[in-house]
């Protein structure tokens, strides 16, 4: 059995202070808190015997001393397991209980683990025990060890292929009602690292209401050239107001959407870019439909119609001046013409170009998690639904450079897909 007198020998402390004398005594618990020091001194050791001052080792080893047994048992757990180098436990920490219950379970994950901890600062430890308090939250439903598990995984593919990475692992974050971790618990069960990804089933919501209005709302503005610069008429509003497949959305909630649309960190579309998307659709607009569906009132009327030759369709080297115009957004029917057309053209080809991704990632932002990769012009990126927990494309488009797109999902990446 180990005694006072041990602690104070292994303390380097030859002769304590009588006040260390008088506040042991007083110490109901004493004998329990000496045990417990004794059976784990590597957890207590290492932070006392750094002080040089015989004072402080003294007034560290007393404050260990008057801990309540419970809080010496965590404070060995966290100095050994965790690698910290603790003399108290935080207040607002919260229980340590499910973190000690689980860790057992999560063996393998512990270097990684440790390597987390270590990265997160002087809030590290109230962080993890918030972090890794299981989540029930719609279909996001993670226990502590599927969290543990996560960071584990996430950390070893980071750093395994990061070798000086000095960062905090930021993109692991708890997130509103625990939707950010386990989002990235749920993907590391559809898709772990490594594993062939095979596509995307199904275009999701991303920042609208249904996946019907995320894909219109990128339709129009990756194909169509539709911008919020200086907004959307409240003609082009109304319409997509009622094309909203039954929802009861109002023409300002519509145009407010699409300014959320055009100001998110795809950046602004360009008429190239609209005519790059025509030659992959392979669109054809006669000129007949425009003498149609352009109202007789359009100022650029006259002008557009001019850019077609005799009895052809709109040649693909017109079409950026064509879209620049902006005449699709000032005519409803024109703009509901491309939509009958061509807008399941460009949903359908998102889907089945994600099933052949290059350079696939599993990235997050520390609010969403997101797959992303190229395939060619192409850059596809999705993630899951709130909802139904179903991963779904959030956009497709044809970024001026693929490979700076997807730099930015590698500097934020969990792990890689094949």
């Amino acid at each position: 059995m180990t005694t006072l007198g041990d602690l104070l020998s292994w303390s380097q402390i030859t002769a304590p202070s009588m006040n260390f004398g008088i506040q042991t005594a007083a110490i109901g618990h004493l004998q329990q808190a000496v045990d417990i020091m004794g059976d784990n001194w590597s957890a207590f050791r290492r932070t006392i015997i750094l002080q040089n001052n015989l004072a402080i080792r003294e007034n560290i080893l007393l404050g260990f001393l008057k801990a309540q047994p419970a809080v010496l048992a965590d404070i060995a757990f966290v100095n050994t397991e965790l690698i910290d180098n603790r003399t108290s436990i935080p207040l607002n920490t919260g229980s340590l209980h499910q973190l000690k219950t689980a860790w057992p379970m999560v063996q393998i994950h512990r270097p990684h683990l440790r390597k987390f901890y270590a990265s997160r600062g002087d809030t590290r430890l109230r962080d993890l025990v918030k972090l890794i308090a299981p989540v029930a939250h719609g279909p996001y439903v993670a226990s502590t060890v599927d969290i543990l598990n996560a960071i584990g995984v996430s950390v070893n593919a980071i750093t395994s292929g990061n070798i000086g990475y000095r960062g905090n692992f930021d993109g692991i974050a708890r997130g509103e009602d625990g939707i950010t971790i386990g989002a990235i618990c749920r993907l590391l069960r559809l898709h772990p690292p490594g594993s062939v990804f095979p596509g995307f089933a199904a275009w999701g919501d991303g920042d609208h209401s249904s996946p019907a209005m995320n894909t219109r709302f990128h339709f129009m503005k990756h194909v169509l050239f539709i911008s919020s610069d200086p907004g959307l008429t409240s003609f082009t509003a109304k319409l997509l107001t009622a094309a909203a497949l039954n929802e009861n959305t109002t023409v300002e909630a519509t145009r407010d959407a699409f300014d959320v649309l055009t100001e998110d960190e795809e950046g602004p579309a360009t008429a190239d870019e609209c005519a790059d998307w025509w030659r992959t659709l392979k669109i054809v607009l006669p000129r007949q439909v425009c003498e149609t569906l352009i109202d007789q009132t359009d100022p650029d009327k006259s002008k557009v119609l001019r850019l077609w030759c005799p009895d052809t369709e709109l040649l693909h080297a017109y079409v950026a001046e064509f879209v620049r115009s902006r005449v699709i957004e000032r005519n409803p029917r024109l703009l509901a013409w491309f939509f009958e057309h061509y807008q399941d053209a460009y949903r359908d080809y998102a889907i089945t170009r994600s099933r052949t991704l290059k350079d696939i990632v599993v990235s997050s932002n520390g609010a969403k998690v997101f797959v992303a990769g190229t395939n060619g012009k192409d850059f596809i990126i999705g993630r899951l639904d709130n909802t139904t927990g179903n991963l779904g494309i959030s956009s497709c488009y044809k970024p001026a450079v693929p490979a700076e797109k997807m730099s930015g999902q590698h500097s934020q990446k969990l792990w890689a897909l094949a």
